[in-house]
């Protein structure tokens, strides 16, 4: 359980010192764990409007862990931009926790077969509250539960980014990263063959390193497929405008796929998009919703407003060159135009 001392952290480093930064922060959330916020619609079960500020007593009531809002704020900081509004901190503090608890199982799963599984906590909530859950008390999904259906597929692509950022005088940034080295992480009972492509993107969109490579992918084994050097390119272009895109393909179909960035996000000026969306009915409770996008979005996520559902995917991220379709299960029937009237959508971007 997290301490209520807001200096844990620094104590916690001074005891536990780890060279690669990666290894320092998969070690921290997966010893410690980390909270997120509940979504609006959760924490309006309990908090009037104009009460929902995080250090106010309502909220306050509703963190259990003395420091908990400290340490939620302070993850965020050093991760993303100052959030736009209250609605955008909760979807920030449920992106961190997502990118904190991805990270540990990555990392443990990479190390097959020194590591051959793993849990996090927690899975659900007893009453709404800020909270390390992936399910909230309403039964609404976090960002975690959803990342956390891809981060344990039985078929992964993963990376793995030696090295740090750090500062110097005048708050200059220097960085140590050189490489990036992807991973195949394969569990399912019978062996298969496949395909690793990554792309490195300019944050205009065009692609500046493309590549592919064969691969025999064997139950309970983690591989190093391949190792990209991108300093040079990161000199070139500046790190801060790259974000690289892994994928694993079985069959023509891509089972696994991720956005990796080579500095901390809130360095990338992600541009705004234009999103258009499409709804096929499939029956009465049922649709099948296609997004496509102009520009990049990290974690694009989308709700319907006031309408409980269950969504084969979310909190994903969304290229102009790939539209995303998206099984929406309503608990109840619903009309297509009452659908466009609450669908309501967000990226990273559009947090701040």
């Amino acid at each position: 359980e997290q301490r209520g001392d807001t200096h844990y952290w620094d104590v916690w480093h001074a005891r536990h010192p780890v060279k690669d930064y990666e290894k320092w922060r998969f070690r921290f959330c997966s010893e410690f764990g980390m909270q997120s916020y509940s979504s609006p619609e959760t924490q309006a079960t309990f908090c009037p409007p104009g009460r929902g500020n995080v250090f106010g007593p309502l909220m306050e009531n509703h963190q259990k862990n003395r420091a908990g809002n400290q340490i939620i704020l302070d993850y965020v900081s050093r991760r993303y931009r100052f959030p736009r509004s209250q609605d955008a901190l909760i979807y920030l503090s449920q992106l961190n926790q997502a990118h904190c608890m991805q990270t540990g199982v990555e990392h443990y799963r990479r190390n097959q077969p020194h590591c051959m599984g793993a849990l996090y906590w927690q899975l659900n909530d007893c009453w709404p509250v800020a909270s390390w859950s992936s399910i909230e008390f309403t039964g609404k999904w976090k960002a975690l539960h959803h990342v956390a259906r891809r981060f344990f597929s039985p078929a992964l692509v993963s990376a793995h980014v030696p090295g740090d950022e750090g500062t110097t005088i005048g708050n200059y940034r220097t960085t140590t990263v050189d490489e990036v080295h992807l991973y195949t992480v394969y569990d399912a009972p019978a062996p298969a063959r496949g395909e690793v492509r990554w792309e490195l993107f300019h944050l205009d969109d065009h692609v500046i390193l493309r590549g592919r490579k064969r691969v025999a992918l064997r139950p309970d084994t983690s591989v190093r497929q391949q190792t990209l050097r991108l300093g040079r390119l990161m000199a070139q272009h500046g790190r801060d405008n790259l974000h690289l895109r892994i994928t694993l393909v079985i069959g023509g179909r891509r089972v696994s796929e991720e956005t990796v960035f080579l500095s901390p996000p809130r360095f990338l000026n992600l541009r705004k998009a234009r999103t258009t969306v499409q709804c096929r009915r499939v029956s009465p409770a049922e649709y099948d919703v296609t997004f496509r996008t102009s520009a990049f979005q990290h974690r694009f996520a989308f709700d319907f407003r006031g309408r409980p559902h269950r969504s084969s995917d979310n909190y994903f991220e969304l290229y102009p060159d790939t539209p995303k379709t998206v099984r929406v299960t309503f608990a109840r029937p619903v009309a297509p135009a009452d659908l466009r009237h609450r669908l309501a959508h967000q990226s990273l971007a559009d947090s701040y």
